[in-house]
């Protein structure tokens, strides 16, 4: 029984209700005797109880009764285009005949089924991460319908995402030359994309099919407005001096920030991921994803000493992605702190005792 004494007269109370595989609970610092403390036990529990029992009744009485009926509505009046949630929307069909008052009790059982499932295209156990996706698609729906008054409430609130583990991707400069040399072999179209991302962060969308109108040629800088980012804002992004030249001498007549020439047009340099895992085999590194090249030069200026937010603003986080993609050791993390040169001059320690100290 949740019933703890904090002091003479005084107990806290935590109640809990279970209805379909959700938990309602309540808790309350209650003044009184120990008789008392049990009676307002024992009531707050119905009222949780009740509570349970009014909500799925308003469930089984709002306009959408089943998940297929809350995805349906959501699909119509969104656009998922961008969002690759087709595949995932595929899945949670699977349980879309399930009434919403018993919803909460058959996902949990539904997620609990797919932790052990493989994917299709990879045929390898889902991850944490599109775990999660399915959890935050499921939830987006139903918040929706929430919200355009379909149904009175959210039956999955309160779920938990589970714990993802970082992956961190590291390239010894061997690995990165022997990327670039198979590249400018096999896809030569692709090499300045390449090099670009494996120094300044970047998502593939948002520079594959970029006008060269957002490249200022005074400042050195690339501007991405906010439709092709991610978080909706626009963001800033150097370009090295490496890649100097290469944007200043892009075609007059070609239109496109990175690009290719096909059948006598420029056109964009468009999906690139077949060509890249075919440089990425060729060169020793079949585990070489497109998007770890956003990892690799993530940890690269961290590791020049820039400050995070510098860091965190060209790589167009809405917030602090650090914390999953420099996930390095505690060893490791130590060996790249950089001391402020007062500590290292200040104090000469010749390893021999003061003697006058010591007779003082």
């Amino acid at each position: 029984m949740g019933i703890q004494q904090i002091k003479p007269g005084v107990f806290f109370l935590d109640v809990r209700a279970w209805s379909a595989g959700r938990q309602y609970r309540k808790r309350e610092q209650f003044e009184g005797g120990n008789n008392a403390a049990k009676m307002r036990f024992f009531q707050i529990k119905k009222e949780l109880q009740q509570r349970a029992q009014d909500e799925a009744r308003s469930l089984t009485l709002s306009e959408f009764q089943t998940l297929n009926e809350v995805l349906d509505f959501y699909c119509q009046n969104n656009d998922l285009s961008k969002s690759r949630a087709d595949c995932y929307f595929r899945r949670l069909r699977e349980i879309g005949a399930t009434p919403l008052y018993n919803l909460s009790r058959v996902f949990k059982d539904f997620i609990r089924l797919q932790k052990n499932d493989a994917a299709i295209n990879t045929g390898k156990r889902l991850s944490c991460a599109a775990i999660n996706k399915l959890k935050v698609f499921a939830m987006a729906a139903l918040n929706y319908a929430v919200q355009e008054e379909k149904i009175p409430e959210n039956p999955l609130k309160g779920i938990r995402k589970e714990k993802e583990k970082p992956r961190e991707i590291v390239l010894t400069p061997e690995q990165e030359a022997e990327l670039l040399r198979v590249t400018a072999q096999e896809a030569p179209d692709n090499l300045p994309y390449v090099q670009y991302c494996l120094v300044i962060p970047c998502r593939k969308g948002e520079l594959v099919r970029a006008p060269k109108s957002f490249y200022n040629r005074f400042t050195n800088k690339i501007t991405i407005p906010g439709i092709y980012t991610k978080n909706g804002r626009a963001c800033v992004k150097p370009v090295f001096p490496g890649l100097v030249e290469y944007f200043r001498n892009i075609p007059e007549d070609c239109p496109w920030l990175f690009y290719r020439y096909e059948a006598g047009q420029y056109k964009p340099l468009g999906n690139i991921h077949k060509s890249f895992k075919r440089c990425a085999s060729l060169a020793g590194m079949p585990w070489l994803r497109q998007h770890d090249l956003r990892h690799v030069a993530v940890l690269k200026l961290i590791e020049a000493g820039n400050p995070r937010e510098w860091v965190m603003s060209v790589a167009g986080w809405a917030s602090d992605m650090l914390k999953v993609y420099f996930n390095r050791p505690g060893d490791e993390a130590a060996a790249l702190i950089r001391f402020p040169e007062t500590v290292l001059t200040a104090v000469h320690f010749t390893g021999e005792k003061d003697k006058n100290a010591v007779s003082a």
